[in-house]
């Protein structure tokens, strides 16, 4: 069986996945493809609604289910309806048998994250249910049944998504990727939210600061313990020397400066980088970036709920942020200059 989540508006929903595969929702003018019953495999789809919404029974079966890893299930009893399934404007409709059954499959969230919705608005495809309330899934359409729904047109994202075109709208399938190093770090994409090549090459700009930045630092105490952090990142890996064939690349820069804290337990100085760094009219990294959810705004109810108990316990994981590694692709966008480079 081929798992379809078909992707409805609002009312349509209700109408299409749960009260609607029947009649009422037909429109005369619109082209109904109708199913001979040569064609039909009655374990060809299972609706969860159908004999709620007033459907009257076509037959009864029993089937035997086999399942994944050959396994089957025991006789079961099934009451056999005829469908109609159309599209939200009702432009194409077809027919076919369906197999009444209480609960389909388990919960399927929704798409949330920007960085795949932007991807799927820069291909002009619109899901239609991302306005609506989670709701059941109402309808499993079978392999023998599928096939009259597709239009052959397919896209795939970076993400590891696969949008698929159906006669009923488009619906998404796939899984994200995320990919674990050997070393047992995460590694991420930017989430760009524009073509990465609006990004300016901004050395001049980061050269300059990184001049200033370090000449006032000789004059401290604590440029020895600025540059050992460097040499410590680039034994861990955390960061690495750019290939001189590729020194000349375009890329961008980021400035930093260090930060001290002297009352830090596990951290006294860090390097912080400054990501909106821009040159006069033209945009800095973060403003191609999407913007990350504000954790801020949690920090009260966490303060709530340590105060429900008589003891609370804080932890801090080192260098969190450091553990996850940027995709190569990305890491031209990172570049900066080291503690110790020289003029030339």
């Amino acid at each position: 069986m081929t798992f379809l989540h078909l992707e409805v508006q609002g009312e349509e929903m209700v109408q299409l996945a749960k009260y609607g595969f029947g009649t009422h929702i037909r429109k005369k003018d619109s082209p109904t493809e109708r199913v001979k019953p040569t064609e039909l495999m009655t374990a060809s789809a299972l609706a969860s609604s159908v004999k709620s919404s007033g459907h009257s029974t076509f037959r009864e079966e029993t089937i035997i289910h086999s399942l994944f890893g050959g396994n089957e299930t025991k006789p079961k009893h099934h009451s056999v309806y005829s469908i109609e399934v159309s599209d939200v404007i009702r432009s194409y409709a077809c027919c076919f048998e369906v197999l009444s059954e209480k609960k389909i499959c388990g919960f399927i969230s929704k798409i949330e994250d920007k960085h795949i919705l932007n991807e799927l608005k820069n291909k002009e495809i619109i899901l239609s249910d991302l306005n609506c309330k989670e709701t059941e899934i109402g309808l499993l359409i079978g392999a023998d049944n599928i096939g009259k729904l597709l239009t052959g047109n397919l896209i795939e994202f970076d993400s590891g998504l696969t949008a698929i075109e159906t006669k009923l709208g488009w619906t998404v399938i796939g899984k994200n990727k995320m990919k674990i190093l050997p070393d047992g770090r995460y590694e991420v994409k930017l989430p760009w939210k524009c073509n990465s090549e609006n990004l300016p090459s901004n050395k001049e700009l980061t050269w300059k600061r990184h001049l200033r930045m370090m000449n006032k630092l000789r004059n401290g105490k604590f440029f020895e313990d600025y540059k050992s952090v460097f040499r410590q990142w680039e034994d861990l890996n955390i960061i690495e020397r750019v290939p001189e064939v590729e020194l000349n690349n375009e890329c961008h820069y980021l400035p930093h400066r260090p930060v001290i804290k002297l009352d830090s337990v596990s951290t006294k100085i860090r390097p912080v980088f400054d990501a909106s760094a821009r040159e006069k009219g033209k945009p800095s990294l973060n403003d191609c970036l999407y913007k990350g959810v504000n954790l801020i705004e949690l920090i009260p109810d966490i303060l709530d709920r340590v105060r429900i108990y008589p003891v609370g316990i804080v932890a801090d994981i080192e260098k969190a942020f450091l553990l996850l590694s940027v995709a190569p692709k990305d890491r031209d966008y990172l570049r900066f200059f080291p503690h110790a480079i020289k003029n030339n």
